[in-house]
């Protein structure tokens, strides 16, 4: 047994084991990101869609200078119309203008292969007419129509008389009557002289009265009527002229029924007509003169 003196010392009675060391294992560095800062959200633009380009297009070719009649003309020589027609244009029908004449109002166009001319007032214009030019070329005018000789009248010859006596047409005398309307005259050779035995018939809605020249002592060759008295003949019309005589004729004269037909005239007529006889209610100095 074994004493132990001074310090007391502490025995284990079952020793601990001793730990085998462990191997160290190798630590293999690893890359550890850093962490990037999350950007705060901001308004995103809206974006501006772009300008789309045009598509290129066909320059449209400029239409020649035309003229269009809107009714049917004449197509011309030269800028008038005293020059010659050569032809003639329809209406709705296109010509090309090929130039004017210095006031504008003509067109200088191709007719058919040669220089015509239009009145342009008569045409609807086509394309760009503001560039036509003067024409190179315009016909002089044509030289002026004559004018014609007027042909000599020929002098009218003398019929021959359709009666045996004519009324001398200046020789009535009409005036003023506001009593009884008459009618007076005379019958004459064709020298002038009076001429007795003729019988003068004056008419009114039918035959009413004959009487002979120079008879019932009135003068040579005189007649004279007063048919209506004082009454006022108004708006009546009333023809005298040379008859042939009726047999056994009173030596102042035969009234006549007016049923009966008129009868036949053997000169022209004196004819009046009765409006107002205080303006013109008498005649005087009617000459009924023979033809031969």
């Amino acid at each position: 047994m074994l004493l132990l003196t001074a310090c007391p010392v502490e025995i284990a009675l079952n020793p601990a084991p001793t730990p085998s060391p462990t191997p160290a294992r190798k630590l293999r560095p690893t890359f550890t990101p850093t962490p990037t800062p999350k950007p705060e959200p901001t308004d995103t633009p809206t974006p501006i869609p772009p300008t789309p380009t045009p598509s290129p297009t066909d320059t449209p070719t400029p239409l020649p200078p035309a003229a269009i009649p809107t009714t049917n003309m004449n197509v011309r020589q030269g800028p008038g119309t005293n020059y010659p027609i050569i032809g003639a244009a329809r209406a709705g029908q296109s010509y090309l203008i090929i130039g004017k004449n210095p006031a504008g109002d003509w067109w200088q166009i191709d007719y058919k292969g040669r220089p015509g001319w239009l009145y342009a007032p008569l045409t609807r214009p086509q394309g760009n007419v503001a560039e036509v030019q003067i024409a190179a070329y315009i016909p002089p005018p044509p030289p002026p129509t004559p004018t014609p000789v007027p042909t000599p009248t020929p002098v009218p010859q003398p019929t021959q008389p359709q009666y045996q006596w004519m009324l001398v047409k200046d020789s009535p005398r009409p005036a003023p009557q506001c009593g009884t309307v008459h009618f007076d005259g005379q019958v004459q050779y064709a020298d002038g002289t009076p001429e007795n035995g003729v019988c003068v018939h004056i008419a009114f809605y039918g035959p009413r009265n004959t009487k002979c020249s120079g008879c019932g002592g009135v003068g040579d060759g005189n007649w004279s009527f007063a048919p209506f008295g004082n009454q006022d003949p108004k708006g009546v019309t009333v023809e005298i002229y040379i008859v042939p005589c009726p047999p056994n004729l009173p030596e102042y004269g035969l009234t006549h029924d007016p049923s009966e037909p008129p009868l036949p005239a053997l000169s022209d007529k004196f004819v009046a007509t009765i409006n107002n006889k205080c303006e013109v209610g008498q005649w005087t100095n009617i000459i009924f003169r023979r033809t031969r």
